[in-house]
């Protein structure tokens, strides 16, 4: 990715450059050409007036390319493979963060799977009550019934 970064601010600074010398070369053609009438067609005041403005231009655009240059170069030590394992050996970004990311994926299931059978716990255990309290509910009956024949 940096190597494109450096290829396209290499190719913006070449065009940027061609574009002002063919500016700067037309200038002084049409400078020093004459009109048929004996009068330059481009005064001299013209002349100056927009090597002034290339000028102005120049020094608006030169700080931005060369502040370019210098944050692609931040970029590149951010994202180049310097880093380094424990061992020493080099590190390859990508793999480290597919390593992790497969160590999250299969922990994740993982906890799926053990929520999953909490619930189903949960569900046996709510069956499970629910059977008991019946039955508590018939041996109460039971018991009422078996004390009102005592009664009699």
């Amino acid at each position: 990715m940096t190597s494109s970064v450096n290829k396209r601010l290499a190719s913006t600074g070449i065009w940027t450059v061609v574009s002002v010398a063919l500016v700067l070369l037309s200038i002084l053609l049409l400078s020093t050409a004459k009109n048929p009438d004996g009068s330059h067609w481009l005064e001299s005041s013209t002349v100056a007036s927009t090597l002034a403005t290339l000028g102005l231009i120049a020094a608006a655009v030169l700080p931005t390319v060369l502040g370019t240059r210098k944050d692609a170069a931040e970029v590149r030590e951010q994202v180049q493979n310097s880093h380094m394992k424990p061992d020493g050996s080099p590190l390859n970004l990508r793999d480290d963060l597919d390593d992790k990311h497969d160590i999250l994926v299969s922990g994740l299931k993982h906890l799926t799977t053990l929520v999953e059978g909490t619930i189903e716990d949960q569900r046996t255990s709510r069956e499970s009550l629910s059977d008991l309290a019946k039955k508590v509910d018939l041996h109460g009956r039971a018991i009422r019934t078996l004390e009102g024949r005592h009664d009699d």
